[in-house]
């Protein structure tokens, strides 16, 4: 069955939206964009949308909105796609997050011949290649193998939004194909300084200490047990207590994993740091820009990480970053250039960034200059979005 297609693009988002993320941000950008070549975008997401704002702002960008219910067995979730499909007949599929949707979607796009585009935002495994063959044996490694290869082949192009990401793909999949490419994500550019003192104010933030902000979600890879440990370094060995860290985010899902993690978290700070004199907890904000231009230094804790759309808005906001060395942080943050970086689950070296950072002021203002000059020159989000639709070669 081949049908007439439409102008319309289906992006299978594939998550629950619980914030306003950088990829939510893209891809209201990504709409505008496909508009003015004629394109409708939908975008689908699974079982129900938390952070109302970006259904809002989707509907009224001119795109449209569609809920994928997959607490179902298998044969009701390809019907449901089957039934997107037949009611947008798109030119393209672009699939994100979620393995099984993305299979199900190669096998529908192959048979009814519409482009399909794939995404992978995050490192496949946070195993090396022989930690993975010796915990899954060889079966598991072929198993793997095959169903990157299959993705890779029912694909017109298979993005990865960083070379940590890529080369781990080929790693694993054992082809390096041109269809494998990267494309990073971005953010917007706002070459005005905003005033600290006065965003400080407005925000109820202390005037007189140095402020180190982190922006993620409540999950262990994102490291900010290894944050707090570093706090009472900060105190107990550099001697310093003129700092706040503050983290901004939430909970990344209401697994019991999550939920544990967060607990020990406040455990953690109220042992280590006697409550919350020198860490707090702002939670989910939609005022992110206007928090960090209030910050002195920008942190990213990370045990895993494909890449970081926080550490590139830091940068933006005119932030020095201190940044754990995995995935595709390496590729925003260049050592001694315009951040620092340190071996994961290393509180005692990040700590020594955090120090160097708060007691040399040129130091600082140097990195913060340079940060805000690369990711102007690399990581535009309109330049970003225009290199994808050229992609798409609608």
């Amino acid at each position: 069955m081949i049908f007439k297609k439409k102008k319309v693009i289906l992006h299978f988002l594939n998550y629950s939206p619980r914030i306003y993320s950088g990829l939510d941000r893209f891809n209201l950008v990504l709409s505008f964009e496909l508009q003015k070549k004629g394109y409708t975008s939908v975008f689908i997401f699974i079982d129900k949308i938390i952070q109302k704002d970006i259904e809002r702002d989707i509907i009224k960008s001119g795109s449209k909105v569609e809920i994928l219910k997959i607490n179902k067995n298998k044969i009701d979730t390809i019907k449901d796609l089957f039934h997107l499909i037949k009611k947008y007949r798109p030119a393209a599929v672009h699939a994100h997050f979620e393995t099984a949707i993305k299979t199900i979607l190669a096998f529908m796009c192959f048979c009814f011949r519409i482009d399909y585009f794939v995404t992978t935002h995050s490192l496949i495994t946070d195993l090396s290649f022989n930690e993975f063959k010796l915990k899954y044996g060889l079966s598991g490694l072929l198993k793997f193998k095959f169903h990157l290869r299959l993705l890779l082949f029912f694909s017109k192009i298979s993005f990865c939004v960083s070379n940590a990401i890529r080369n781990q793909y080929v790693e694993f999949c054992g082809v390096n194909s041109k269809k494998l490419q990267k494309i990073y994500l971005g953010v917007k550019i706002n070459s005005e300084i905003p005033n600290k003192i006065q965003q400080r104010i407005k925000l109820n933030l202390p005037l007189d200490k140095f402020l180190i902000i982190n922006v993620s979600a409540i999950e262990k890879i994102k490291g900010i047990d290894i944050l707090i440990k570093s706090a009472r370094i900060l105190r107990n060995t550099h001697n310093l207590n003129n700092f706040l860290i503050i983290h901004v985010g939430g909970l990344r899902s209401e697994d019991n994993f999550d939920i544990e993690y967060a607990k020990t978290l406040k455990t953690l700070q109220k042992e280590m740091l006697d409550g919350s004199d020198n860490f707090i907890w702002l939670g989910k904000r939609s005022d992110i820009f206007d928090i960090l231009s209030a910050c002195d230094i920008y942190v990213h804790p990370s045990r895993l990480e494909g890449i970081s759309v926080a550490i590139m808005e830091a940068c933006a906001a005119h932030l020095p970053v201190v940044g754990s060395r995995v995935g595709g942080i390496p590729e925003i943050i260049h050592d001694d250039i315009n951040g620092i970086l340190f071996e994961p689950d290393n509180e005692i070296q990040l700590a020594d960034a955090l120090n160097k950072l708060i007691t040399n002021e040129e130091l600082r203002n140097r990195l913060a200059s340079n940060a805000f000059t690369l990711i102007k020159e690399n990581w535009d989000m309109e330049k970003q979005v225009k290199k994808l639709v050229e992609a798409y070669n609608l």
